[in-house]
């Protein structure tokens, strides 16, 4: 089997959907493929839902055109760090967003810890316990009581508690 020739133009960032397990394929605000399309698109004048093709500087990568819309979509986990007694998560939200909501728990328990009204792109979890499993979720927050639904579901596990990295202070510590 041969590989696919991506090529130039095609991209290779995130593209940022607006709730693809939903199915809707339009492109949040900031989508790097939003003006990025190639000017070989033919003589189609507008995208699947009916609208002008062309908005903005360039036609957008994909379907469907982004004419500026917002949306109020739960945020998109961007990395995950993990120690002994830590984890750091980091995401991405949309534009609308006024905070995040995230909530986490030990696996198979049924009360959530929430931090509420996180206003940067990232949250340490402090205070875990080492060689757990955890769950967490995270929606945002769009102002005037709007707010998404609650990301899926995600999982990390803490490390094992024979040393490592303590992210609450930043410096190596033997746990032996």
């Amino acid at each position: 089997m041969e590989a696919a020739n991506i090529g130039a133009g095609t991209g290779l960032h995130y593209p940022f959907f607006v709730a693809p397990t939903a199915g809707d394929w339009r492109l949040m605000e900031g989508s790097a493929c939003i003006d990025a399309g190639g000017q070989g698109y033919g003589t189609m004048t507008t995208d699947l839902a009916g609208q002008a093709r062309v908005y903005g500087t360039a036609i957008d990568m994909g379907c469907f055109e982004n004419h500026n819309e917002t949306f109020c979509i739960a945020p998109i986990v961007t990395d995950l760090e993990t120690s002994v007694n830590a984890a750091y998560v980091s995401w991405y939200t949309s534009s609308s967003a006024e905070s995040v909501d995230l909530q986490y728990r030990v696996q198979g328990n049924n009360e959530w810890t929430t931090i509420s009204n996180i206003t940067t792109g990232s949250q340490l979890l402090g205070s875990l316990t080492g060689s757990t499993d955890y769950e967490y979720r995270l929606r945002s927050n769009c102002g005037q009581g709007e707010s998404s639904e609650w990301s899926t579901v995600a999982h990390f596990s803490t490390q094992c508690t024979g040393g490592g990295w303590n992210m609450q202070i930043g410096q190596r510590q033997d746990y032996m």
